[in-house]
């Protein structure tokens, strides 16, 4: 079977359509450090000054439809994104209820030496919800800005 010019040049284009809309996607890559947890269950407040690091990506951001998605070491969640006039916010929702919100300042930069991309200053809180009450713990960091 045949294959006619036109259909040949309409899928060179459909492929480069594609692979410019994906060179252009904005994504994140973020390293945070633990500086601050609240465990209501015994009114404990613990500084913890970067005892626990977490890494992951924010991916497939579409600030039209309000979606993102989280990519970890343990696996990938869909998850809210809401573009301010200084950056974005990310909201999570668990299985099990709890909130992760991860806010990102696209106002201002860091000095990121040897990384590639543009690094943003970032917040991360996790409220996780126990039987007997919640932990809430506080990330302090920086999203790397690639597109």
């Amino acid at each position: 079977m045949a294959i006619n010019n036109h259909a040949i040049l309409m899928i060179t284009g459909l492929i480069a359509a594609f692979a410019a809309c994906s060179a252009n996607a904005l994504e994140y890559r973020c390293e945070l450090e633990n500086q601050l947890v609240v465990n209501s269950q015994n009114d404990v407040v613990e500084m913890k000054n970067g005892s626990d690091t977490m890494s992951f990506s924010i991916i497939d951001i579409d600030a039209d439809s309000k979606t993102a998605r989280l990519v970890a070491n343990v696996g990938s969640a869909n998850i809210y994104a809401f573009e301010t006039g200084a950056g974005f916010n990310f909201v999570e929702i668990t299985g099990g209820g709890s909130a992760h919100v991860l806010s990102v300042d696209r106002a201002n930069k860091l000095t990121a030496p040897g990384n590639f991309g543009t690094a943003r200053p970032a917040t991360y809180s996790r409220q996780t919800h126990m039987f007997d009450g919640t932990i809430t713990t506080f990330y302090v960091g920086k999203c790397m800005e690639l597109s």
